[in-house]
């Protein structure tokens, strides 16, 4: 056997064209931007050896036994900085190749990488793309923010092992995570240093990597502690953060994160969001790019808004009700605005084979990979807002024909958009491969949790009591004949492949919830 050198890993138009391929997934950014079909990569390891004559092979072997026996060459991994005293298993030993020359010795070169380097390019390899965080990269090389750099270390461990369950894997990024906590804390203490856009990343990634290692409800209270963090970071910082491109993209991320979190706890959203919106716009050159995105962010504002007021009761049932109505013919107005103004805003259905990634054969097809996360809270927020609707309109004086025939017009609104969130999902996790697309899909499949959760809700509504039954004090389906448990366990199990093969625990929680209360609609009833 001889050693070739190291082979280029690239997909086949890269190599052809020799150039550089960036090895992005699903598919290299060369191949997105010049629209061709990306073969995939090379499996380089067999390609370092090449195949010689027998008597080569026999003398590899022998002078290969007898340096095993006498020799070997490693390096120490990392364990954290200055520290090389944890378990040398903490990332599986890989053999990069076994070779030997016609002249000599051939040794088994064994290297352990360090385990900071692996998480921090597995970050960067799933969690960045052009759509999501396309800055973050150059901020940390620009930076060199020890705390965003932990921070990332923390993620992309936490990340890699739920997927690969890497030894000691949690232990290291729980290691990670702890120091960047502390680090964090100091730095918000100081007025200077807490307004950089590497402390808002920082603050941010925490935020998502208890997403990622979602164990409980504990979890889920530092989340909202680290958003009620950025959300001070975000008023704190003022206008002057929508002077850099990283600064804006980072507002936009955040206040997602903040109406979020203001539907699940029914706070109003803070008042400064709409107050910078105005200077958000006339500094941001791309605004003709991002408006649709802003504006439906101010839709669901002001959505937020009319659901604390209902459910604070500080505000009349009719003028409730006329406000709602009046916010759904904004959605509906906003989705024909951009459809007729933006072409790429337009999606299609593709036919598809028969697959149990796929929900009743139907597959929602869309041009660029931000355009299926905002559909999907376009319809999230509808399902929401249909169901304000309906509470509402129990509680005003309608004849009762009248009343029914409001509730079955809502149950159909309801059915639909969970019928097209649904549709959308086997692209957004990459089970269905759109060549136009090239998704992030641990961004995807994070954008598209919550819309799953009120989807299921929705079809949870329409199952009857007959079909569950409480086994051990937990409610489960017992008629999988009926089409709303079909579809119900359909989404139950892309929760689970979220949680599973993309690497968010997160999606085990909502899906536990569900499980456990398969009524739970009724909460965003009343």
């Amino acid at each position: 056997m001889v050693y070739r050198g190291k082979p280029s890993p690239g997909c086949e138009n890269c190599r052809k064209a020799k150039k550089r391929c960036g090895l992005e997934r699903p598919a290299c950014q060369r191949c997105v931007q010049l629209r061709k079909a990306c073969s995939g990569y090379r499996d380089t390891t067999g390609l370092q050896i090449q195949d010689e004559t027998w008597n080569v092979q026999q003398k590899a072997q022998r002078q290969s036994a007898k340096a095993r026996r006498t020799a070997s060459i490693e390096t120490t991994p990392e364990w954290s900085d200055g520290d090389s005293s944890a378990p040398e298993e903490l990332i599986p030993t890989t053999e990069i190749a076994t070779y030997a020359d016609l002249a000599s010795v051939s040794l088994l070169l064994s290297i352990k990488p360090k385990p900071g380097d692996v998480a921090t390019s597995y970050f960067f390899h799933q969690f960045t793309s052009p759509s999501h965080w396309p800055f973050l990269r150059d901020l940390q090389q620009t930076t060199k923010d020890p705390c965003l750099e932990l921070a990332i270390k923390a993620c992309g461990m936490a990340a890699l092992d739920n997927v690969e369950s890497v030894v000691m894997g949690r232990q290291y990024a729980q290691s990670m995570y702890g120091e960047a906590l502390g680090q964090l804390n100091d730095r918000l203490r100081d007025p200077k240093r807490c307004r950089s856009d590497a402390s808002l990343m920082a603050v941010s990634m925490l935020g998502f990597y208890e997403n990622l290692t979602c164990d409980g409800r504990e979890s889920f209270r530092s989340w909202k502690a680290h958003i009620r963090g950025a959300t001070q970071l975000l008023r704190i910082r003022g206008t002057g953060q929508f002077e850099s491109k990283a600064g804006r993209a980072l507002f936009r991320g955040t206040r997602s994160q903040i109406l979020v979190l203001s539907l699940w706890t029914d706070f109003a959203p803070p008042a400064f969001l709409q107050e910078y919106q105005q200077a958000l716009e006339d500094m941001s050159p791309e605004q003709a790019t991002v408006q649709p995105m802003d504006d439906l962010m101010q839709l669901f504002s002001d959505f937020a808004k009319l659901r604390n007021t209902v459910v604070r009761r500080d505000v009349v049932n009719q003028a409730a009700a006329d406000e709602a109505a009046e916010l759904e013919r904004k959605f509906l107005k906003w989705q024909e605005d951009v459809v007729a103004a933006r072409p790429i805003w337009r999606y299609r259905e593709v036919e598809v084979a028969e697959s149990e990634d796929v929900w009743n054969g139907r597959v929602l097809a869309y041009s660029a990979a931000m355009i299926p996360t905002a559909y999907n809270t376009w319809r999230a927020v509808r399902i929401m807002l249909s169901r304000t609707r309906e509470w509402l309109c129990r509680r005003l004086p309608f004849a009762e024909d009248e009343r029914e025939e409001q509730m079955q017009l809502f149950r159909r609104t309801r059915r639909q958009l969970t019928d097209d969130i649904c549709a959308t999902i086997p692209v957004s996790l990459g089970h269905v491969k759109i060549e136009e697309s090239s998704l992030c899909v641990l961004s995807s499949a994070y954008s598209a949790v919550w819309p799953l959760f009120f989807a299921a809700t929705a079809v949870f509504e329409r199952i009857t009591s007959d079909s569950i039954v409480v086994q051990h004090g937990v409610p489960q389906f017992t008629r999988a004949t009926s089409s709303a448990v079909a579809q119900a366990s359909w989404i139950l199990g892309r929760l689970e492949y979220i949680s599973k093969k993309v690497g968010l625990r997160w999606a085990d929680g909502v899906a536990a919830t569900l499980r456990g209360d398969l009524r739970a609609y009724e909460q965003w009833v009343s």
